[in-house]
């Protein structure tokens, strides 16, 4: 049976992009005192969504706060290849028909964690004191390391564990995976914007997946997907080119008027 694969899609921006155009964004467009809008930050600190049907006691993990991201198809699966600052890259790999069913419950998550991003993100992006965009994220993630993550996927996993758990925390968007979805159980912290900007291509690189499932069971299709991903080239200088500082920018804005315009995902109570 011949095996159509894609190119991965590595026109995407980083983090750091995203975190730097809050710092050449109007002030009082990003800063929390002007928000019209109720917080749903209590809500944001429990489990957003959970995905799966077969649970594992919680374990600990790495969590890595992601910078680049690679959408890649191949198998009939849909993978999500991710790198941090220090540029080791991770992915977790899904069944088409399973990231389908998974779509809707990312969206939301996406949404739900914006409702705390934009009281916390902002002020903390300009408070690190620095322009340099690695020295952003690398704060950006020293800081996620004290916000608690472990005590969140404890919550979420204790009554209902799942291979893959989706979760909203500090304004920010955790995917928790195990095997076989994964190498080795990881945690992975996205900025929802930058969510928000990868979204088209992997609604795009989903439906060449669903096409592409063939008769093979779901287990062998990952495991034959994990290992082609994995011999491919990551990321390398030259590669990559970040969007323009104007471009990330006016994507900024959109996305805070979008939000200011749009009713409370999870109304504080």
């Amino acid at each position: 049976m011949a095996v159509a694969t894609s190119g991965p899609l590595r026109d995407l921006p980083a983090q750091r992009s995203l975190l730097m155009a809050i710092r050449s964004t109007p002030g009082k467009l990003c800063s929390p005192r002007v928000l019209t809008k109720e917080s749903a930050i209590s809500q944001n600190r429990k489990s957003g969504n959970r995905t799966g049907t077969r649970g594992r006691a919680p374990i600990g993990r790495p969590h890595i706060v992601v910078d680049r991201i690679e959408i890649v198809t191949v198998h009939g699966t849909l993978g999500l290849r991710f790198s941090d600052t220090a540029g080791e890259p991770f992915s977790i790999v899904l069944p088409a028909d399973f990231a389908a069913n998974a779509l809707g419950p990312l969206r939301s998550a996406i949404l739900e964690a914006e409702e705390a991003y934009w009281t916390l993100v902002p002020a903390l992006v300009r408070s690190f004191g620095t322009d340099e965009p690695r020295a952003v994220a690398e704060h950006m993630a020293a800081w996620h390391r004290d916000q608690g993550w472990d005590r969140v996927i404890d919550v979420a996993t204790a009554e209902d564990p799942a291979p893959i758990t989706l979760l909203t925390h500090a304004g920010h968007v955790g995917v928790c995976a195990d095997p076989p979805y994964t190498d080795a159980p990881l945690l992975a912290i996205f900025d929802p914007l930058q969510l928000r900007r990868v979204e088209p291509g992997i609604v795009s690189a989903l439906g060449q997946a669903l096409r592409e499932q063939g008769t093979r069971h779901w287990s062998q299709r990952v495991r034959a997907a994990r290992r082609d991903i994995d011999s491919r080239r990551w990321i390398i200088p030259g590669d990559y080119r970040d969007p323009a500082p104007d471009a990330a920018a006016a994507h900024m804005r959109d996305r805070y008027v979008e939000y200011l315009r749009r009713s409370p995902v999870n109304p504080g109570v």
